[in-house]
Parts: C-alpha cells; sequence; structure tokens
C-alpha cells in the first residue's frame, strides 16, 4: 500500500542490486533519471503500478539482469536503451500500451531469456537479428504491431519454448527455417495474416502442445511431418484455407485434446489413424468437403465431448458407426448438413451423457442423397437423463415414433419435420 513518486535521491544508493516496488497501484510519477546511477543494479521490478511517462536511459545499469514493467502508464521508446545491456535476461514491457519503437539492436541481447511485449505499439518488422537469441525460452508478443513475414533466422532460437504473436499484422507464408526451433511448446501465430502452405519443417517441433495458427490465410495440404507431434494436446487451424485429405500421420497425435480444423476446405476421407486419439475432448470439423464414410474409428475417442462434423459430403449411403456407443462420454453430436445417409444406430442409447444429437437436413440434391432413413430406435430412450436437443428434421426417416421419446426427461427442443413418420405422436411425449 506503498504511495507516492519514487524520489530521485534513491541514485544514491551505489550498491543496490535489487530494487522491487511491484503491486503497488498508488506509486506514480516517472522513473526518475538517477537509476541509471545504480551501477550494481540487477533487478528493477514495478509492474501493476502508477508508475508513467517514458523509461529514462537505463545503458548504464551493465549488471541488470531483469527489467519488469508491465501494466503501468509508460510512453515512448526509451527501453530500447537497454538493448545495450548485455547481461539483460527478462525484459517485461508489456500493458503499456503507449510505448513504441521496435526490436531493431535486441539482437545484441545474447543472454536475454524472457520477453514480454503485449498489448503495446511497440512494431515495425521483425529483425533477422532476433535468430541471435539462443538462451530465449519465450516470447509472448501478442496485440502489438508487428508486419511483414516472421524471418527463417527465428529458427536459431534453438530454446525457444513459447512463441506469441497473436493478432499483429504479420503477412507472408511460414519459412522452413522455423523448424529449426525443435524446443516449441506452445505456438500461437493466430490472427497474423499468415499466407502460403504450411512447411514440412514445422514436423520438426517435436516438443510442441499447442498449435494456434487459426484465423489466417493459409493454404495447400497439411504436411505429413505433423504426425510427429506426438505431444500435442491443441491443434487449431481452423478458419483458414487448407485443402487436401487429413494425412493418415495425424494418428501420431496420441496426446491430443482438441483438434479444432473447421471452416477449410479440407477433402477426402477420416483416416482410420484417428482411433488412436483415446483423450480427444473436442473434435470440429464443420464446414469443410470431407467424403466418404464416418470410419469405425471414432469409436476410439473414448474421452470426447464435444464433436461436430456438420456442412461436410459424406457418403450418402452409409451412416453413424456402430461404434459410436463408445462415446459414453459424448455431449454434443452434431452432423448437420453432412450428406450422411443410413440408419441410426440402436448403440446410440449407450451415449448416456448426450446433450445434443443434431443429424439434421442431411438430403441433398446434388448428389441425390436422401439423409437420415429407417425408424428412431426405441434406444433413445435411455438419454432420458440428459438429451436436450433431438434435432433429425429434413431426412426420409419413417415409422412409428417410439414410446420411449416420452422417457427423454430434460427434453426442450424436438425437431422431427420434413421426414416420412406414419402414426400418432405417442401419448408418452406429453407426460
Amino acid at each position: 500500500k506503498m504511495s507516492g513518486e519514487i524520489p530521485t535521491e534513491v541514485g544514491g544508493l551505489e550498491k543496490l542490486t535489487m530494487f522491487w516496488l511491484y503491486e503497488n497501484k498508488r506509486v506514480s510519477g516517472e522513473i526518475p533519471a538517477e537509476i541509471a546511477n545504480l551501477v550494481n543494479l540487477k533487478s528493477l521490478a514495478l509492474f501493476n503500478t502508477g508508475i508513467e511517462g517514458a523509461i529514462p536511459d537505463l545503458s548504464n545499469l551493465q549488471a541488470l539482469e531483469v527489467f519488469k514493467v508491465e501494466n503501468c502508464d509508460l510512453a515512448g521508446d526509451g527501453y530500447m536503451s537497454l538493448y545495450d545491456v548485455p547481461t539483460l535476461k527478462v525484459l517485461g514491457i508489456a500493458g503499456n500500451t503507449e510505448l513504441t519503437g521496435s526490436l531493431e539492436g535486441i539482437g545484441k541481447l545474447t543472454k536475454l531469456e524472457e520477453l514480454y511485449l503485449g498489448e503495446t505499439q511497440i512494431g515495425g518488422t521483425l529483425p533477422e537479428e532476433m535468430g541471435n537469441l539462443v538462451n530465449l525460452w519465450v516470447v509472448k508478443s501478442p496485440e502489438t504491431g508487428f508486419t511483414g513475414p516472421i524471418p527463417g533466422s527465428f529458427g536459431g532460437m534453438t530454446s525457444l519454448k513459447e512463441l506469441n504473436f497473436k493478432e499483429n499484422a504479420l503477412n507472408g507464408p511460414l519459412d522452413e527455417g522455423l523448424g529449426g526451433m525443435t524446443s516449441l511448446v506452445n505456438v500461437d501465430l493466430s490472427e497474423c495474416g499468415l499466407t502460403g502452405a504450411l512447411p514440412e519443417s514445422i514436423g520438426n517441433w517435436v516438443n510442441v502442445e499447442e498449435v494456434h495458427l487459426s484465423e489466417n490465410s493459409l493454404t495447400g495440404a497439411l504436411p505429413e511431418s505433423i504426425g510427429n507431434w506426438a505431444k500435442v494436446r491443441e491443434v487449431r487451424l481452423h478458419e483458414n484455407t487448407l485443402t487436401g485429405a487429413l494425412p493418415d500421420s495425424i494418428g501420431g497425435w496420441e496426446n491430443v485434446e482438441e483438434v479444432h480444423l473447421y471452416s477449410n476446405a479440407l477433402t477426402g476421407a477420416l483416416p482410420d489413424s484417428i482411433n488412436s486419439w483415446t483423450k480427444v475432448e473436442e473434435v470440429f470439423l464443420y464446414k469443410n468437403t470431407l467424403t466418404g464414410a464416418i470410419p469405425e474409428a471414432i469409436g476410439g475417442w473414448v474421452m470426447v465431448e464435444k464433436v461436430d462434423m456438420s456442412e461436410n459430403s459424406f457418403s450418402k449411403d452409409s451412416g453413424l458407426p456402430t461404434s459410436i456407443g463408445m462415446l459414453t462420454e459424448c455431449e454434443k453430436l452434431v452432423f448437420h448438413q453432412s450428406g450422411i445417409g443410413g440408419t441410426l444406430p440402436t448403440e446410440v442409447g449407450m451415449m448416456t451423457k448426450l446433450e445434443t444429437l443434431d443429424l439434421s437436413q442431411n438430403k441433398k440434391a446434388d448428389t441425390g442423397g436422401k439423409g437420415l432413413k429407417g425408424e428412431i430406435p426405441a434406444e433413445i430412450g435411455m438419454l432420458g437423463g440428459t438429451l436436450e436437443n433431438l434435432v433429425l428434421f429434413d431426412n426420409s426417416m419413417e415409422g412409428l415414433l417410439p414410446t420411449e421419446l416420452g422417457m427423454l426427461e430434460e427434453l426442450e427442443v424436438l425437431h422431427l419435420q420434413k421426414n416420412s413418420f406414419t402414426g400418432n405422436i405417442p401419448t408418452e411425449v406429453g407426460q
């Protein structure tokens, strides 16, 4: 609960090695220029305070290792004087929305380990010299002003574990040289304007756990090499223009929990190798042009909670596989406008956590597909404790409605129109 300004007299503490005032919101004013007299200072931490104004020239602090001033009200490009402090290991200036400047000259900080720049106006092109930062293990710079391509020299940052330039104005394709970042664990380059095909070299990211490249303009097929991501937990490549079939190698994602590939132009059949996704919780493949039958292999998704493959072009002659009954943790299953046919398997009754079942609008005039056929199985009543939405309209289902519909005590939405059901609505539905 300290308050007030940092006195200029602090510059007289010549033997001071640590100066921490962080998390004191009522500490205000500017960083006094006299701070530069503290030639033995190793750590300066003023983050989450009311410090404001310009950062003075601090190039005289030749022993400084840590400079953290995140989430203050600092402005200008005074932090760039720290590029002449070769001992610096941590540079944290994120959350100061009036900071400007660039990274030109940062290549001199060969001992730098952590770099935090997010939510500032720091920008310009990313310099080739960043490849010199062989000790850097984290770069977090979301919502800044960087432009142009990511240099292939970044591959020289062999210690880098986290790379985040989310929501910048980068462009161009990913360079083959980026495969050199073999220590990467988390990469987020979503909403960056990236173009072109994914290079084979990204398969060298063998330690990666999260890959977020969504909402760009990436094109071409997924490289076979991504099957090397044996540790990956999250793959988010949605909202690009990726084409071609899913490579069989993605069966190597044995630890994957989230697969978001929706809103692309992917084609071909789902490979049987996806049976290995035994830890997957979300699979979103909607708005593609996937074809073929839904494979029995999806029965391997024993932990899955949400599956959405709507708006595809799956085979009109086959429907959901009987292995669907293995998805006992599934809460949402959507194959809306997916082109599937066949009958609704009785095994759906084994999905006792299901809240939404949407298999609607599977008639397709362009392929002659008539959607689902046959009756609603009586086993639907086994979902009485959870099912809230049963959406089967615009198919070719027929026969009597099962009395077991009355067992769906949690049901809120029931859409069965545009089918060929006969007989009366069971009185049990209203009980």
